[in-house]
């Protein structure tokens, strides 16, 4: 399970986003970004010892891709949480409705928090 306290400290803490990937596609930097930076990620090479001999594996640009979607995934993940929990709230409120009570009004909280996960999930 994520921290979640920890994650929006270090969001705040950290550099803001968004980031994307520079330079020879290792880099990974800040954006919008002046001309001098210093990158947030430098992926190194993606290399193993196996069988007695270096092999690479040329992964360094899909990792320093991954690496630059953080902060977007972060905001996304915070939303989607936030959404869901809103929903749970909705479902209770309506098993918690007891005969007589108004469903209608209930029905409408439920169909506001699907409709808030779904722009939440776009």
């Amino acid at each position: 399970m994520i921290d979640l306290d920890q994650l929006r400290k270090d969001m705040e803490a950290g550099t803001d986003g968004p980031w994307s990937v520079g330079g020879d596609g290792t880099r990974v930097k800040p954006m919008p970004m002046d001309q001098f930076f210093r990158p947030v990620a430098d992926v190194g090479p993606d290399i193993r010892w196996e069988n007695g001999t270096w092999v690479e594996y040329g992964r360094e640009e899909a990792n320093a891709r991954r690496i630059a979607r953080l902060p977007d995934l972060e905001r996304a993940y915070l939303e989607l949480r936030e959404a869901a929990d809103a929903l749970a709230d909705a479902v209770d409120t309506i098993e918690a409705v007891e005969d007589g009570a108004d469903l209608d009004a209930a029905y409408r909280a439920l169909i506001e928090k699907l409709l808030a996960y779904r722009e939440a999930t776009q």
